[in-house]
């Protein structure tokens, strides 16, 4: 993993930044040099039942778009298999034994002829204990054939999940989704307790990036979501607001705040979805979360 690094003047530490970035938005996401983020994870591609990769959304050109965005920004680049409904395949995969090496293996290949650097799992969610003992068995799979391949393996994480202790041990990094929790979604009182949760189960500070969103949902209508970019635009809200029009979201001083308590707590870093809901310019989340990351 890529060492948290120094600001130019070589005189600040600073925590990472992780960046979702979907397959609907690469076309269009064109980020400032250096921008600010530390690893970006292209999302997604997902498994099949019998252990293989489809990469449907995520043709030629998306994977040359990713290269290109880790070679200007400096960053790692990580493949998402999964996401909300792109997890039909795993439970069979996880319950297969010559499907989960199969899987491992291909993984492992995909990234090395790819230029990536790791994987990212989103399986959204083993429906019950069974499936969670066997995502663990997965995980170790893929563990123990990219250890020595030098690759990360990382998993996006709800924080009301009950996993087993092997979930949590053969992962490099945990991003925590602390965000679409019931009411106002994404608070800094749910971030730091969905945080201690994984602290108190024994899971490593340095593992855990805090996941926080870069749009708003409206509390008493969960479906009804908006970007930042879209919620800038239409309501033009000051750095210290997480809620306008009956949405609610991070603003700037909270997403600093959380930053500032990622850093108090060690943890590995910060972990955002998504980056191309952010607002331009002066507004842009990620620029409010550069401005919070160099700490003394």
């Amino acid at each position: 993993m890529k060492a948290p690094s120094d600001t130019e003047e070589g005189t600040m530490s600073r925590v990472q930044v992780t960046g979702y970035l979907p397959d609907y938005r690469l076309a269009d996401f064109v980020p400032a040099p250096k921008a600010g983020f530390d690893v970006l994870v292209l999302f997604s591609a997902e498994a099949t039942p019998q252990g293989a990769l489809d990469l449907a959304r995520l043709p030629v050109w998306a994977l040359e778009r990713g290269r290109q965005l880790k070679a200007q920004q400096g960053c790692l680049l990580l493949l998402s298999v999964g996401g909300w409904d792109r997890s039909a395949g795993f439970p069979a995969l996880a319950a297969d034994p010559s499907a989960r090496q199969r899987f491992g293996q291909g993984l492992v290949a995909f990234c090395q002829e790819q230029g990536f650097d790791g994987v990212d799992l989103d399986w959204e969610h083993p429906k019950d204990q069974g499936e969670a003992q066997n995502f663990g068995l997965l995980l170790g799979e893929i563990s123990q054939v990219f250890t020595p391949a030098g690759l990360q393996l990382s998993s996006a994480l709800a924080p009301w999940q009950d996993l087993p202790d092997a979930v949590y041990q053969h992962l490099d990094r945990l991003h925590l989704m602390a965000y679409d929790n019931p009411g106002r979604h994404s608070t800094y009182e749910s971030a730091v307790a969905d945080v201690q949760r994984l602290l108190d189960r024994g899971v490593p500070a340095a593992k855990i990036w805090l996941g926080v969103p870069f749009y708003g949902r409206k509390p008493e209508a969960f479906d009804e979501a908006l970007t930042y970019a879209q919620l800038h635009a239409q309501f033009k809200p000051g750095p210290e607001v997480d809620e306008a029009g009956g949405y609610y979201f991070n603003g700037p001083q909270t997403l600093q705040r959380k930053t500032r308590f990622a850093h108090e707590k060690g943890l590995g870093g910060i972990m955002v979805w998504e980056l191309g809901q952010d607002a331009p310019g002066e507004a842009s989340l990620l620029r409010a979360l550069g401005q919070a990351l160099s700490v003394p």
